[in-house]
This record gives structure tokens, sequence and C-alpha cells, in this order.
């Protein structure tokens, strides 16, 4: 790290993490796949209740709506592993 200079901006005091880039990955990863499968299984519990649904536009409705965020919720948790992963390999 480049020896602290006198900036507007002061950024030798910031925290740092205790925990190695090692350790970071996996609970981040760890965190982010609890997250993904938690939308994995919710978009497979709408997916059961679209088709239970018998023709009921209210049903059908919900389970659309439920399958779109769930699968809000999966790419989010994708793409957070990716940056958060690229990141961590920076530190």
């Amino acid at each position: 790290m480049a020896a602290c200079s006198p900036n507007p901006i002061d950024l030798c005091n910031l925290p740092r993490a205790g925990a190695s880039s090692s350790e970071l990955h996996t609970i981040v990863s760890t965190v982010l796949a609890i997250f993904g499968a938690i939308a994995f299984l919710v978009l497979v519990i709408a997916g059961f209740r679209y088709a239970t649904s018998s023709g009921d536009p209210n049903t059908m409705t919900k389970a659309k709506d439920t399958i779109i965020y769930a699968s809000v919720g999966l790419i989010v948790s994708m793409v957070a592993f990716v940056i958060s992963a690229f990141v961590i390999s920076n530190t």
C-alpha cells in the first residue's frame, strides 16, 4: 500500500477487514448461495402454484408475480456473487 499523503480525503484511517480474502470469499459465497437457494425454492413453489391454479385468474396472477420476483432475486444473487468475487480477488 502506498504511503499516506496529505490529501483532502484521508484514506489511511479506513477500517480494514480482520479476515483474509479467502475467509471473506467463503463467507460471502455461503450467504449468497443460501439466498440463491431460497430464491430457487420460491421459484419452484410458485411454478407449482401456477400449474395447480386450475385457471383461476387471481391465483395465476399471484403465481406469475412470484415467479418474476423470485427470478429477479436469483439474478441479483448471482450478480452479487460475481461482483463480490471480483472485488475480493482484487484486494
